[in-house]
């Protein structure tokens, strides 16, 4: 083999693997957005109201998520048991990607009957009996939070976006519970709330969250007379928008909420973040010229 050929061999093994190099570091420093989606509306079988629109949200906001690289797992009217496994598949999801990630995107996005005692939110299930004592944990309907939270906490480090278009009150007889918002009675929460901390449950909010809610605490939120709530459409119509921070999203939807609703809901929300996230960067120009 002349010196030439062997050169020539020689730049293209080297190219070979430096490609092959940068492809697994590439792999490995991709990002990993995944979501978990719950649209609860037909609580026939529970003695909560049925809603019009939390499906419609559900789907709504599982498309665009998806048009925003998001792996979506989506359920619509699902019972205690569906949703609980699914927060320990999504906390197991998280985890394993996390090993071959260099940054892990978990978001969480629920429209249904929530309520809250305590500082503490709880969702409701489609089987949720709130006629009666909430007497037995796994048998209520109702699902905390905290479940939720566990399943982040255990994930590694990960962004963190918890979305509720729920109420957040609890009102103490049917009667004072408001038409059109997404709020139902339930009766013993303050004893759920007592069990999990007699057991110790950690409810301690996940790290590197923004959390976006709705409705202020003790308030309700509108289940609204279009295809969405409130709440969702302005949030499906921004969080596209190229350039806009989570945190922006989050602020500009509150304000066109109150402005729908003169006042009577509004959305709240707070941010641990270490950095902030963008569902779609901003535009930056390349020194090449190009961009990305």
């Amino acid at each position: 083999m002349n010196t030439s050929r062997f050169s020539i061999y020689r730049v293209i093994s080297g190219t070979l693997l430096a490609l092959a190099f940068l492809a697994s570091q590439a792999v490995f420093a991709t990002t990993s957005r995944v979501a978990l989606v719950i649209g609860n509306a037909d609580y026939s079988s529970s003695s909560a109201p049925s809603l019009k629109n939390p499906v419609s949200d559900a789907r709504g906001m599982s498309e665009a998520l998806k048009n925003l690289k998001f792996q979506v797992l989506s359920l619509e009217n699902a019972n205690q048991a569906t949703m609980e496994n699914a927060f320990r598949a999504f906390g197991q999801k998280l985890k394993a990607d996390a090993k071959t990630h260099d940054d892990v995107v978990a978001l969480f996005y629920y429209s249904g009957h929530g309520a809250q005692v305590n500082g503490k939110n709880y969702l409701l299930s489609v089987n949720s009996d709130t006629n009666y004592d909430v007497t037995d944990a796994k048998r209520s309907g109702v699902v905390s939070l905290t479940k939720l939270f566990n399943a982040l906490n255990t994930a590694a480090q990960t962004t963190n976006i918890v979305i509720l278009d729920a109420c957040r009150d609890n009102p103490p007889t049917k009667e004072v519970a408001n038409k059109n918002t997404k709020s139902a009675v339930i009766k013993g929460l303050e004893w759920l709330d007592e069990v999990e901390t007699a057991a110790g449950t950690d409810s301690s909010d996940p790290s590197n969250t923004i959390f976006a809610y709705a409705t202020a605490r003790g308030k309700v939120a509108e289940d609204g007379y279009g295809v969405n709530s409130p709440y969702t459409q302005h949030l499906l119509n921004l969080i596209g928008q190229r350039g806009l921070s989570a945190y922006e999203l989050f602020q500009q939807v509150g304000k066109l909420v109150e402005q729908d609703t003169y006042s009577k809901q509004q959305p709240w929300q707070y941010s641990s973040l270490l950095k902030d996230f963008y569902f779609k960067p901003r535009i930056t120009r390349l020194r090449s010229g190009g961009f990305r």
